[in-house]
């Protein structure tokens, strides 16, 4: 929104655009612009043409009115490692709320995460540094250190990814950022474990088992002994056993 140069500006308006050619043959606009924060600045562009000039300007204008403003506790160039510590800080306390979300063995593994694999590399970045390539770089350096190992690092990756999302995503709550760069990163799939069937002879063992554990206990208090599993596990041996749908009230079905 525009004003006369002579009108006071409210926040968010601009003045008149004042273009002149230079020297040079070129021709710069200028305008004086209140930011959202109140603060007055002056932007100028130059460009080739008197259209250009002016297009040039009130694009700037447009940038800086959208640019994040921060808040009290953070700002778009306060560093990650600062948010990471501010949201961890606010979890904590979170945690002495009635009926928290996350349970304080939870946040000390955040911690632990964003201490060993985030501020070493990023900590020191500002927040308006941060880009989906450098984040996605990040990540595919975590999974490259468990290249040839034992274990492969695609669930750390994974983890650790979650949770620098979720410190993003506080610092957009306080208007540091206007976007997460975290949202279009990605980790490999997890690897899925490898199901295993009982043999026969497992069966039969694990049978037994279940019918001396309820001889002993017969006359005790407790729940009525329903006697199914062994009369389910004579009908079904190996991989078969998995395969059937069983009600711990009606048996096998």
């Amino acid at each position: 929104m525009s004003a006369m140069t002579h009108d006071r500006l409210n926040p968010g308006e601009h003045g008149e655009i004042f273009i002149k050619k230079t020297p040079s043959g070129s021709f710069q606009a200028r305008v004086r612009v209140r930011l959202l924060d109140g603060s007055d600045t002056q932007i100028s562009r130059s460009r080739k043409t008197r259209a250009a000039a002016r297009l040039a300007v009130q694009a700037e204008i447009d940038e800086r009115l959208k640019r994040p403003r921060g808040s009290v506790d953070l700002k778009p160039d306060s560093k990650v490692g600062l948010a990471a510590r501010q949201w961890i800080d606010e979890l904590r306390v979170q945690a002495t709320w009635p009926r928290p979300r996350r349970r304080p063995q939870t946040i000390d593994e955040y911690e632990r995460l964003l201490g060993t694999l985030l501020v070493p590399k990023l900590g020191k970045l500002r927040l308006n540094e941060l880009t989906t390539a450098r984040c996605q770089a990040w990540i595919d350096e975590i999974i490259e250190q468990g290249q040839g190992g034992p274990h492969d690092m695609v669930v750390t990756a994974a983890q650790v990814r979650m949770v620098f999302k979720a410190v993003l995503d506080r610092a957009i709550v306080h208007d540091a950022l206007h976007s997460n760069p975290m949202d279009k990163t990605t980790t490999p799939p997890r690897k899925q474990p490898n199901p295993t069937a009982l043999t026969v002879t497992s069966v039969h063992r694990l049978r037994e088992a279940v019918r001396a554990w309820e001889a002993a206990r017969a006359g005790r208090p407790g729940p009525r002994q329903t006697g199914t599993f062994p009369s389910r596990s004579t009908s079904c041996s190996g991989r078969a056993c998995g395969s059937e749908k069983y009600s711990r009230s009606t048996g096998p079905k």
